[in-house]
């Protein structure tokens, strides 16, 4: 019988827009890092959103005062 079961989040890649998870939270307090100049490391399990997160904030924050370089020390 087929699992018809559709995964409410998408893994293994990174997602934005509609895809991207409800996580404002996480993202109103990275940006204040960023914004801030903060230095911050984000630690988690493999594909818990780290990446996704990062994109969208950089996206959010980076202009001409706020340059951003990422690292992936993967």
């Amino acid at each position: 019988m087929a699992n018809n079961f559709e995964a409410p989040f998408v893994f293994g890649v990174r997602v934005e827009g509609d895809t991207f998870t409800d996580r404002k939270e996480e993202t109103e307090r990275l940006k204040a890092n960023f914004t801030y100049g903060v230095n911050t490391i984000l630690i988690s399990s493999r594909r818990m959103g780290k990446t996704s997160l990062v994109y969208k904030v950089c996206s959010l924050v980076e202009s001409d005062n706020i340059k951003i370089a990422r690292i992936d020390a993967f």
